[in-house]
Formats: C-alpha cells, structure tokens, sequence
C-alpha cells in the first residue's frame, strides 16, 4: 500500500525533488521555525521509496534530541549524535588493528596524564590549590583544542593557532598561559596514543580520535546533518568521513555559540569543502516560517532578510513593558529570555517573592556557578564572608586577565556574570549550602515546559517557544562588549534567535 504523499511548499517540494532525483551534497538553509526537521524526515521517506537499498543516518546535536527522532524516522534509517557514530569507528578501527580501548568515556582522562606528568593537586593538607587551577585551565584548553582541531605537529603553526584559540575563545587561563602553551602538545601526544590503553578515551576523542588518526569508516550511502551551523571543525570533518553524500541543515544566522568552540563560519566553510568534491553542493532555502505571526517577522527581517512569514500568519502582537515590572506581567507557560545570566537570577528571586512558579533553564550553567563557589568557599562558609571572598575574587581574575597579552573583553563580560549571578543567589541566604539548595532548586534543563514561567538565556533558549516572550534588557543584544567582526555577527544572530522564539505575543522589557 502507497502512502499518501504529503504536499509541502514550493521550497520544500524543490528539496525533496533534489534530494531524491540529484546526486550533489546539499545544504537545506532553513530559517527559525521553517520545519526543517520535518522536511529531512519526509525526503528521507521519499528517497527510500526510490532507493530501498540506501543505508541513510540521521545526525542530532544531542543524544536526547537523537533518541526523539529514531521515533520520527522511517525504520531503515538510524538516527544517532556525532559521537556515537565517531565512537563506533573508533571501535571498528581498534578491533581491526588488535588494539584496547580502555575506560570508554573517561571524564578524568587529562587529569590522569597531567598526574602522570606531575601535576597532582593532592589531597587534604598536601592539597596544592595552584596545581588545581593549571589543572582546570587545562582540561577546558585540551577539550577545545580537539574540537578546533588545533595543530601542534610544527612549531610555527602551533604557536599561531594557541594564539587565535585562546584570543578567539575568551579563555580564561588563570596565570597558566605560557605552561598551558609548553605542555599542551605532550599531553595531546599523550592523549591519541592507541597502544596505552590506560587513559581510556574521552568524550572529544570520539570525534577527535577518528579524524586525527584518520580511520577507516563504513560509509553510508546519505547522511543527514542537523544543527549544522553549529559543528565545530572536528565534527566537520567527521561528517565528511562518514558518507558518500552529505546533507547539511541548519541556519547560519543561528550560528551563536561561537565562544564554546564551534565553527563561527559552519556552514560556509562545509560548502566550500564541499564544492571541491566531484559531487559539488547545491544550497536550497527554505524561508517560510511556521511559527512566528507576521509582526514579528517584520523585525526579524532587519536582520535576516530573506525570512517569511506564512500567508494566513496572524500578525500577532509586540509590546514594551517598563523595567521593574515584569512580574507583574508574565504568567506560567511564558518564555522570558535574555542576553545574560545575572538579570534572570534577579528576576527568579522576584517571582519567588511573589509566589510566581519559575525555573531557569540550564544545568550546564547551575554546575558553573557551584563549581566557582566550591573555589572560593566552603559548604559551611557564611553568606557574608562568601560574599566578600567572591569580591576579592573578581578583583583578582580581572587584574589577572587584564595583565595577560592574550585576553579579551568576552572573558571579563563571562567573569562578572557569573560573579553578579552568585551575589543574586546570595540575598537572604546564610550559609553557603542555603545557596547551593537554592541553585538546586531553581534550575531545569527543559525542551517543553509547563506550571512555571522559565527563563532562559538566548542561548539556551534556541529550540524552544512558546505563546508569549519577553525579552529581557534588549540592550544588551548586541553586547556593547563584542568587538571582533564574528562576535559582533553572532550578537545579531541572538537577536534574531530571540525575536523568533514566539508564537503570538513579544513583549520587550524596558
């Protein structure tokens, strides 16, 4: 029995006419809320209905968001995160080459050849807080530096590419800089040798690993890339090993997390790779946004031109309420999103002051706070005494950040929003275990929501919507502290992400 073939729009009908009839890779530049997701599943369906025989994956940003669409797709085609399929080539080559893997999944693995070299922090009395520190600097360099896939085989590369790395990322190296710079290559070599199976592998190696050693991959016949403006450059040139054609979804202009270590430049970048294949790539729109009402658009349009509206879109509605008020205004089910962290802990506290249901989205962001905190002070440290600690604290990375040649502007903005985030934890707490039970309370991390209003920083906000948005200190987008041409680019790219996340009604505070 045929199944009824669905009728998508002109856009949608001229990818799936291409995807199943064409040969070329494809980038499908699909706008907020355009159904991207939806036309990958139905051309997949289509394809198949031509070609049975087609071994096709389906690669999620996450697992999460992986393990909902293995729901979604057609039986035949796996849906899998970038590090299960990098994981599972790892595997394969080891088995081939009678190799041991060791502990899959080794969270400590740096930690473990930077003991190895001598750098143990120690316990109780002997406990070294300084080796700690170079140790922390470390674990955040050497996982960016598989992502980036940063060069260290000559001298002269590596010291240009440690230098665009640390500028281009904002890090925050603690005083370690120049032993992060000696150091880094050894524990690097350290950590891609295949004969040790003592240090396991970690989660970046399963995508570092099979593109520095440049495995041998069961390719499959088509495989579909979501979230693509997001890859960083090892997972770019993942997806290029793992099939004979690549499509790439995504939308460039929702390309914001830059400053973890993906690839400002995605997208463009993948399609140059691509053309100078015999395949070559076709880039195909797709514009019509499904979700938000037609005034909406109107703004989002200052920034991204070529999105649409529906035709029978409602105009839906944009409004200002004065700073100080929110509270008044925002009701369970709402979305209130913003450009910082410290002004929705702010708002959290005045909503639990007037009962109003609330959590912040984000346990990636709850782990930094506890985990800064843990620094300074301990469990049984007064609020007061934590609160002058974190004083001294700011002073000291600032004067510390200020006096590196490396350092940027992005660095000092993350170090006070994160410091103002904890003095907000801090008011009406008395110990420093009364605020990590409040910080326990308060944070989700959440794909859907309902019986409370969250909050949500843009960043973590993309993916979701809902019926009402407010938009909390919209000055703050574009940051006044991005200066380089790609930060500047990705603060009107958080713009645009928060002007798209609503269905009906935007409300802009202050």
């Amino acid at each position: 029995m045929v199944a009824t073939k669905i009728q998508g729009s002109v856009e949608q009908e001229n990818f799936w006419e291409e995807l199943v009839n064409g040969s070329s890779h494809l980038i499908l530049q699909a706008r907020a809320g355009t159904g991207k997701t939806f036309s990958c599943i139905e051309g997949a369906h289509r394809m198949l209905d031509k070609h049975p025989e087609f071994v096709m994956k389906m690669v999620a940003y996450n697992k999460s968001i992986a393990t909902e669409l293995q729901t979604k797709v057609p039986e035949q085609v796996e849906a899998q995160t970038m590090h299960s399929m990098g994981l599972r080539a790892f595997k394969n080559h080891c088995y081939r080459q009678n190799y041991k893997l060791g502990k899959i999944g080794n969270n400590w693995k740096t930690k473990t050849i930077l003991q190895d070299m001598g750098f143990d922090p120690g316990k109780g009395k002997s406990f070294k807080k300084d080796v700690f520190t170079f140790v922390q600097s470390m674990e955040k360099v050497v996982s960016l530096a598989k992502n980036t896939m940063l060069g260290h085989d000559s001298a002269s590369r590596y010291k240009k590419d440690f230098d665009a790395m640390v500028q281009h990322y904002g890090l925050r190296l603690n005083g370690d800089e120049e032993r992060i710079f000696d150091l880094l290559p050894e524990v690097l070599t350290r950590s891609a040798r295949r004969t040790d199976p003592g240090y396991g592998i970690d989660f970046d190696d399963m995508i570092w690993l099979p593109v520095l050693l440049d495995v041998k991959m069961n390719r499959c016949d088509v495989l579909f890339v979501d979230e693509a403006q997001d890859l960083n450059k090892s997972r770019q040139q993942l997806a290029m090993k793992a099939a004979q054609r690549i499509v790439l979804v995504g939308d460039d202009r929702q390309a914001i997390y830059g400053f973890t270590g993906a690839d400002a430049q995605s997208m463009k970048n993948m399609e140059q790779e691509m053309a100078a294949t015999d395949r070559g790539v076709k880039v195909m729109p797709l514009t019509v946004t499904r979700r938000c009402p037609t005034s909406h658009i109107e703004l989002a349009k200052e920034i991204v031109p070529d999105i649409k509206a529906m035709e029978d879109a409602e105009k839906g509605s944009i409004d200002n309420i004065a700073p100080g008020t929110l509270a008044d205004h925002a009701q369970v089910g709402d979305l209130v999103v913003c450009r910082m962290n410290a002004p929705l802990m702010r708002t959290a506290l005045r909503f639990l002051q007037k009962e109003i249901p609330v959590k912040i989205q984000g346990r990636d962001f709850q782990r930094s706070l506890v985990s800064m905190i843990k620094k300074i002070a301990g469990k049984k440290t007064s609020v007061d005494e934590l609160q002058l600690k974190i004083e001294k604290y700011l002073d000291r990375e600032t004067a510390r950040l200020l006096a590196q040649k490396r350092s940027t502007e992005t660095q000092l903005e993350l170090l006070q929003d994160q410091v103002n985030c904890i003095k907000y934890l801090c008011l009406g707490q008395r110990t420093v275990q009364d605020v990590f039970d409040r910080i326990d309370s308060l944070f989700v991390d959440a794909k859907v929501f309902g019986g409370v209003v969250l909050l949500s920083s843009v960043h973590r906000a993309k993916g979701l919507e809902a019926e009402t948005v407010f938009i909390l200190e919209p000055k703050l987008m574009p940051h006044p502290m991005a200066k380089m041409d790609w930060e500047k680019q990705q603060e009107m790219n958080i713009k645009y992400v928060a002007i798209t996340r609503s269905l009906d009604r935007l409300v802009f505070v202050g």
